[in-house]
């Protein structure tokens, strides 16, 4: 994604050291629209979520893991991945 300052008013990393995981981190984005003549302001904060905490968060909702891939082209995922995708389903 370009940074375009017309679109984004800031766009920035952030960690946190409290809570229950350390040194989270958090994009946060405050994106600026310009629709005829008037400018909404949407914030969006991503936190980065570990692969385990998403299988928590997926299975408390009542979902299971299906695949899960180091890459979008179907590469192994191990445990030293720097990235994955994950697919979940819902147990029939």
């Amino acid at each position: 994604m370009d940074f375009d300052p017309a679109t984004f008013g800031r766009l920035y990393a952030q960690s946190y050291d409290d809570g229950p995981m350390p040194h989270t981190l958090a994009l946060c984005v405050d994106r600026i629209s310009r629709l005829a003549g008037a400018a909404s302001l949407s914030p969006l904060v991503l936190r980065y979520a570990w692969p385990a905490e998403i299988d928590l968060m997926a299975q408390l909702a009542g979902l299971r893991l299906r695949h899960r891939w180091a890459d979008w082209a179907d590469a192994g995922f191990a445990a030293d991945s720097t990235s994955h995708v994950s697919v979940y389903e819902k147990p029939a």
